[in-house]
């Protein structure tokens, strides 16, 4: 992330193996949402995984409500 910082336009979110909600998976995303925040990102990110849950309102259970729409803090993420 910090060598390629500069042209980072658009992140997509799944994870991994399987393209899952954040934290279904593999990666860290408590550290990669940390790092986007230490380099100041402020581009969009998509939410682009596949549901392990029933309803998409679960599928977000991650990301708290009242913050789905702005700023989140990394330690607010339920991860």
């Amino acid at each position: 992330l910090r060598e390629h910082a500069g042209g980072i336009a658009h992140i997509q979110v799944a994870d991994s193996p399987d393209r899952g909600e954040p934290g279904t998976g593999e990666l860290n995303y408590r550290y990669i949402f940390a790092a986007l925040d230490e380099l100041r990102y402020g581009g969009w990110i998509g939410l682009e995984y596949k549901s392990t849950r029933e309803t998409t309102e679960e599928s977000l259970a991650w990301l708290p409500r009242e913050k789905r729409s702005g700023e989140v803090n990394v330690e607010e993420l339920h991860l």
